[in-house]
């Protein structure tokens, strides 16, 4: 049929009498015609229309533009080649494929032929299966009947788009049969089944056994009991378990299916089975994320530092969200006001550090950067502590960041910090003190490391070497000894630091061309707790050894006096 609303209907009176007679055909073929639920028309070998059975005339009546009336292109002496052939719009391919196929058995190429095809009809496409067939008889007619397969149609195009969305869907869809003789099938099963499962649908079609033996040991148990309770039911069946597949290994799995009685007793579950291994994984980090939550929390109830957040806004607004405990104590009555506006905060802040804090502050929020301070601030009651702060950004939204922040109480560092600053200054001006001293002492006094080289020499150890302070600093110790005696005094030095004991010796030096007796002691020094530098002092003691030298002399002259005097008595 054409999309003009209506096809074929029954022979008409015509003008010439001549025409009537030539379309005219009997009340027997008439009556076999409107027998048919198809639409039916009688063509002569010119395509004109000889009669139309009752189908067609109702249907062209119910889809005319004018409503009850038919079309005239579609009535018996239209010439329906031409109406094909005239068809334009939507329909006029499927109206071509049409007289095409009508002329090929008009002109004896072929005895019959189908096709389907669609007709626009107002607020529908209708679609139809065109069979034409060539009549036996001394003239050639051909019949063409259009049945209406729009119900198969949708019916097709609903199996389609179902096959579609099952072979689509991420889960898989199979049927799983349970047998009265106990035997277990899975007659049918999409292809993300057979992915997520990794059988084949042979492999369980007639023997389900595979696929039940691929749950993890400890959950088929749990997983024969639901099945069990369901078919007992009659109730859907929802079950997570793991399921063991050969590549992917361990993937957790839901099953969600619902039973249905055969007539033969089989219980006939349909359901899908979806991967939720993901979800799982994603469950367990909740899971985990909280307990983290909860002990971050707890951590936060007692940890010692002020924990806060707070958003700021493009706009410029402030506003406290989260405050530990430590914080609304250190806030006191201001907590709620933080709440509202955050920049209340500078309340608490010492005077004299204001302007500081809020310009670290304002150069933090303008290159988005973490900010670091310490400053003072002063409680409710009065007392002033130091606090050291930190906050990092993170953004939210567009127009709203987020900073995390903590605050620590330092009073007592900056106290120590004091203290050894005091004591610095003290340890400098005793160091002074000790210059002085040193510098106007009569004995040799000089500092080296643990390689000899000299970092202070006094005026008198430089003159002993012939040499000014300046030259010896930073040279090696003892330069003008032999090379193998520079070597044995290093290993002394080392040997003071490492004990921790002095060393004392005696030493000769010629001095102006006068030999100087000096008693010699390295004391090591420490630094920052550990011994660093040795202290080398030493002593004249020149006039004592001549001292001794003289007794000497007197005592070996003593000797000889007794010894000769002895021999004269015998």
């Amino acid at each position: 049929m054409t999309s003009g609303h209506s096809r074929p209907a029954r022979f008409r009176s015509s003008k010439s009498g001549k025409r009537t007679n030539a379309l005219r055909i009997s009340e027997l073929e008439q009556a076999l015609l409107n027998a048919s639920t198809s639409n039916v028309a009688l063509l002569n070998a010119k395509g004109e229309i000889l009669a139309v059975n009752e189908a067609w005339l109702q249907y062209g009546r119910n889809n005319s533009k004018t409503p009850g009336k038919l079309p005239a292109k579609i009535s018996v002496g239209t010439n329906y080649l031409e109406v094909l052939k005239n068809t334009s719009g939507v329909d006029e391919a499927d109206a071509a494929a049409a007289m095409a196929a009508i002329l090929s058995v008009l002109k004896g190429r072929k005895r019959s032929v189908s096709i389907e095809y669609p007709c626009s009809v107002p607020g529908q496409t209708d679609w139809f299966k065109m069979t034409v067939t060539i009549l036996k008889g001394k003239t050639r007619r051909v019949l063409v009947a259009h049945e209406n397969i729009s119900a198969q149609k949708l019916l097709e195009t609903s199996r389609i788009e179902m096959q579609q969305l099952v072979e689509t869907n991420p889960s898989g869809f199979a049927t799983y049969r349970e047998h009265p003789d106990g035997r277990i099938s899975m007659p049918f099963v999409s292809k993300r089944w057979e992915e997520l499962v990794e059988l084949r649908a042979e492999d369980v079609a007639t023997d389900a056994t595979p696929f039940i033996s691929r749950a993890h040991p400890d959950d088929l148990p749990m997983l024969v009991e639901q099945l069990e309770k369901a078919r007992k039911n009659h109730s859907v069946i929802k079950v997570e378990y793991r399921l063991r597949t050969p590549s992917r290994g361990t993937r957790w799995v839901e099953v969600y299916a619902a039973p249905r009685r055969d007539p033969d007793g089989s219980t006939v579950f349909m359901g899908s089975l979806t991967d939720i291994t993901d979800h799982k994984l994603a469950e367990s980090a909740l899971l985990d994320n909280r307990a983290l939550e909860h002990q971050m929390s707890r951590f936060v109830q007692i940890a010692p530092g002020a924990y806060y957040s707070f958003s700021h806004q493009s706009n410029g607004r402030a506003q406290l969200r989260f405050a530990s405990p430590r914080f609304e104590e250190l806030a006191g009555p201001l907590l709620e006001q933080l709440k509202v506006d955050f920049w209340q905060c500078f309340q608490l802040a010492h005077p004299e550090d204001i302007n500081n804090i809020k310009k670290s502050v304002l150069e933090a929020f303008q290159r988005q950067v973490p900010w670091h301070q310490e400053f003072r601030i002063v409680q409710a009651n009065g007392e002033v502590v130091w606090m050291e702060g930190w906050a990092e950004p993170s953004q939210q939204q567009q127009d709203e960041i987020l900073w995390y922040g903590i605050m620590m109480e330092i009073t007592h560092r900056k106290k120590a910090e004091e203290a050894r600053k005091k004591i610095e200054d003290e340890l400098i001006q005793s160091e002074y003190n000790y210059r002085i001293l040193a510098e106007n002492i009569g004995s040799p006094v000089a500092t080296c490391d643990e390689n000899g080289v000299f970092l202070y020499v006094n005026n008198t150890f430089a003159s002993l070497n012939g040499m000014t302070p300046e030259q010896m600093i930073g040279g090696v110790y003892f330069p003008n000894i032999p090379e193998e005696r520079v070597h044995t005094r290093i290993l002394k030095i080392r040997e003071v630091l490492a004990s921790g004991q002095p060393y004392s010796d005696e030493i000769v030096d010629n001095v102006n061309g006068e030999r100087k007796w000096h008693l010699r002691t390295m004391r090591p020094m420490r630094i920052k707790g550990n011994f660093k530098q040795v202290l080398i002092t030493g002593h004249d003691i020149t006039e004592h050894k001549k001292e001794q030298e003289l007794l000497s002399r007197y005592a070996q002259d003593l000797e000889q006096q007794v010894r000769l005097r002895t021999q004269e008595l015998e």
